[in-house]
């Protein structure tokens, strides 16, 4: 045994083993454990905001804004991924782990403070800037603590956090932000977070290189020059410009030229951002694209049915987080059965296919729902997507992860996160776009000349902003207004509400379907990847 005084998790490279096999099994158990309560912070911060966003954006009159609140913050995740995941490499993964777990918190305080929407969406972009290597960091850890053969097992555990955060935090932030505001909801995950940082600073061994490679600053530029255009164009289609304007085509015809530029600059520089063949590499690249389409329907979920439930159903945030609440503990169960079907099969390609396969058949049911729908129905097609799909979080890194060398685990989940939130921030862009085009088309063909005529600029107006069906003082507001009609006032306001209330309706049923043929090309993708064999662990564990 070597005597070297050094960290040997920071040997050179020509005398480095694996790191998994420099821990005994108990240091590793106890540093996943911490990484795992780390993990859980992200979800529990998306869980919370999902399900509480309605309610801000019609206290905030956001509801024009809505998606940006989601986009701006995976938008600067996408950016930040590959290069949270190079510098993990670089600097240590727990060192980084920290500092994205501080931005994360610093975010959450200033979501409780935010005056308007506007300021919100920038609070937003703080938390997206910590986010964007939560992920990439904790499959890398993953993949330094464990071997291959034994990732699946430990990758099913990160499902069981998705899913408590999923199960709990929806009911509880419902019932805090019913109770006691929604500021006091975006506080919660805050001590948690704390106790997270103590933690990993004490425990998660902090593996790095030796050698201590560049960062490819110009790398960077040039990703986030292609990347953020794109989700411009997106965003703003269907809203502030038409498919196919001017405007719209620029952005996406100058993206386009910036990602090719980007790619010869990465194939030149010896400290590529993303490394060329990575790009090159089949079952990662496969991988990618299952991630980038699984994001439209895990988002079409989580962020639509939200909008469903309190804006076309009425119910209130507690009882969505309560139907929603199932979906998640589907969720643990599905991961813990995948990660032991794979520890066990050292297969993975059949559940990469089940995954979306089964997402693209609950989206299409849910675009058939009407507003008469059993609480019970909706709540068991929910919860089969995660049943049968939940797992999909820890089986993509394990598949796209498989066949690499320990030193590129960090670029590579960097890059493979890269492509996830690619398509976490086109999500929102695109099924907003659809929303709002479904809701406006709808609106515009129920709304009668004469019922029109016999409206106020105010009343006009108000109808047309969906927000109405998320905030109780406005529509009360809308109500007492329609009062100076006289006894038909009543009447022409329910018949009012039931028009935007069904256009809503339209525009989501739209956006459902949009967002399975979206999803219809991720199995497409898992069906043609090519299954690699899972490496077994080569030596015993350290002691």
């Amino acid at each position: 045994m070597s005597t070297n005084s050094e960290n040997p998790l920071q040997q050179p490279a020509a005398i480095q083993q694996n790191p998994w096999e420099r821990l005994n099994d108990g240091k590793a158990i106890f540093a996943f454990v911490c990484v795992l309560l780390s993990y859980s912070i992200y979800y529990v911060d998306r869980a919370l905001v999902t399900n509480i966003m309605p309610r801000i954006a019609g206290q905030l009159d956001g509801m024009q804004l809505y998606s940006w609140v989601f986009t701006i913050n995976m938008l600067i995740a996408t950016c930040m991924a590959p290069i949270w995941g190079k510098l993990s490499d670089t600097y240590g993964r727990r060192n980084i782990f920290m500092i994205m777990l501080g931005s994360i918190m610093t975010g959450l305080i200033l979501c409780s403070f935010s005056t308007s929407f506007p300021m919100l969406i920038v609070a937003r972009g703080i938390v997206g800037f910590g986010a964007g290597g939560i992920q990439a960091v904790t499959f890398a850890l993953i993949a330094d603590l464990f071997a291959p053969a034994d990732r699946g097992k430990y990758s099913g555990w990160t499902t069981v956090m998705v899913g408590l955060a999923g199960s709990l935090i929806p009911v509880t932030a419902g019932w805090v932000t019913d109770t006691f505001g929604w500021r006091a909801a975006f506080l919660m995950p805050v001590p948690l977070a704390v106790i997270a940082l103590v933690l990993d600073y004490f425990i998660v061994p902090n593996v790095c290189s030796q050698t201590k490679p560049k960062i490819d600053y110009l790398g960077s530029l040039l990703l986030a020059m292609a990347t953020v255009p794109l989700l411009l164009a997106f965003s703003w289609a269907g809203s502030l410009y038409k498919w196919g304007t001017p405007v719209n085509m620029s952005l996406i015809a100058f993206a386009l030229i910036m990602f090719v530029v980007f790619y010869k600059h990465e194939s030149r520089t010896p400290h590529a951002l993303i490394s060329p063949a990575l790009l090159k590499n089949r079952p990662f690249v496969t991988a990618a694209l299952v991630s980038v389409g699984m994001a439209f329907s895990l988002l079409g979920v989580m962020i639509y049915v939200p909008l469903f439930n309190q804006g076309v159903l009425g119910l209130s945030t507690t009882v969505h987080g309560a139907i929603m609440a199932p979906r998640e503990i589907c969720g643990i169960a599905a991961g813990l059965i995948a990660g032991w079907l794979m520890s066990k099969t050292k297969r993975y390609k059949w559940l990469l296919i089940l995954g979306p396969t089964s997402s693209v058949i609950v989206l299409v049911l849910l675009s058939y729902v009407e507003p008469g729908v059993s609480i019970l129905y909706l709540t068991v097609l929910l919860a089969a997507q995660m049943a049968f799909g939940g797992f999909m979080p820890a089986v993509n890194p394990i598949a796209a992860l498989n066949g690499l060398k320990p030193e590129e685990s960090g670029q590579a989940a960097g890059t493979l996160y890269y492509f996830s939130a690619l398509g976490l921030a086109l999500a929102p862009s695109l099924l907003g776009s659809v929303l709002n085009s479904g809701f406006s088309s709808a609106l515009q063909a129920k709304l009668t000349p004469e019922l029109v005529a016999s409206l106020t600029t105010a009343q006009n107006a108000a109808i047309h902003n969906p927000r109405i069906l998320l905030n109780p003082a406005a529509m009360k507001s809308l109500e007492s207004s329609f009062s100076s009609l006289g006894p038909n006032g009543a009447e022409v306001f329910r018949q009012v509400v039931d028009i935007v209330r069904g256009s809503m309706h339209q525009g989501l049923q739209d956006l459902f379907l949009v967002a399975a043929a979206i999803t219809f090309v991720s199995v497409i993708c898992a069906i043609s990847l090519k299954e690699l064999p899972m490496a077994e662990r080569a030596i015993k564990r350290g002691h």
